[in-house]
C-alpha cells in the first residue's frame, strides 16, 4: 500500500463523521461491546508480530515503516467495518408460511378423507387476513397462487390415483380464478369486489375438498 495514510483518513472520517450515530447504535446493542473487544484482540495478535519486528531494529528500513503503517490502517478500516456490520439493521424475518404453502399441511401418513380435510382447513387460513390496499391484496393472493403450484406438484400419495388427478385438476381451475384476480387487482379494480370474488373462490375450493373428504369417507 503506498498512501496507507489515506486508509487511515477515511478511517477517521467514517468513526468521526458518523461518531453520535454509532454511539447511539452500541448503546442499543448490549452485546457490541464485548464483540468489539474480541476483533481488536484478534487484529492485536495480528499486527503485534509486525511491530516487534520494527522495534527490534535501530532504525527500521523505509519500506518495513511503510509496511507497519499499512497493517494499522488496514486493521482500522477492518474494525469499523466490523462495526458496520455488527451496529447495522438485522435482516428481517421472513413471514411465516400459510395456507397450502405451511409445513405439514400434505401429510403423507394420513387417510384419503383426513388429507383433502386438511387442505380445506389450511384454506381457510385466507381469511385471517383481510388486506385493505391493493398491494397487500395482491401479495396475498400471490401466496394463496403459490400455494396452488404446490398442491398441482405434489404427489398427493394418501390419495388414490384418480383422487390425484381430480384434486390437481381442480387445482387448475381455482388457480385460473386467483390469476385472473391478481390481475384485476393490479389493473386497479375496487379492493373489495376483488376481495370478495377471492372469498367466493376459496369458499367454494373448501367445499370441494370437504364434499370429496366425505365422499372417500363413506366409501
Amino acid at each position: 500500500m503506498i498512501h496507507s495514510h489515506l486508509l487511515l483518513e477515511l478511517q477517521d472520517q467514517v468513526a468521526s463523521a458518523g461518531g453520535e450515530f454509532w454511539r447511539q447504535r452500541a448503546a442499543a446493542d448490549s452485546t457490541a461491546e464485548d464483540r468489539i473487544e474480541q476483533t481488536w484482540l484478534s487484529l492485536a495478535g495480528r499486527i503485534q508480530p509486525a511491530t516487534q519486528n520494527e522495534g527490534s531494529q535501530n532504525q527500521p528500513p523505509r519500506e518495513e515503516k511503510k509496511r507497519v503503517a499499512a497493517i494499522f490502517a488496514a486493521a482500522s478500516i477492518l474494525a469499523v467495518a466490523c462495526l458496520l456490520v455488527w451496529l447495522g439493521p438485522k435482516p428481517a424475518a421472513a413471514p411465516p408460511a400459510w395456507g397450502w404453502q405451511a409445513s405439514g399441511v400434505l401429510a403423507e401418513d394420513a387417510t384419503a378423507p383426513d388429507y383433502l380435510r386438511n387442505l380445506a382447513v389450511a384454506a381457510n387460513d385466507w381469511f385471517k387476513k383481510r388486506p385493505a390496499t391493493a398491494a397487500d391484496l395482491a401479495i396475498r393472493i400471490g401466496q394463496f397462487r403459490a400455494g396452488c403450484s404446490r398442491i398441482m406438484l405434489a404427489e398427493h400419495r394418501p390419495l388414490a390415483e384418480a383422487d390425484q388427478q381430480w384434486l390437481v385438476d381442480r387445482c387448475r381451475v381455482w388457480a385460473g380464478k386467483l390469476d385472473g384476480s391478481l390481475i384485476d387487482t393490479e389493473s386497479g379494480r375496487s379492493i373489495e369486489e376483488v376481495r370478495g370474488e377471492v372469498d367466493e373462490t376459496v369458499r367454494r375450493l373448501i367445499s370441494a375438498l370437504e364434499t370429496r373428504a366425505d365422499e372417500l369417507s363413506v366409501n
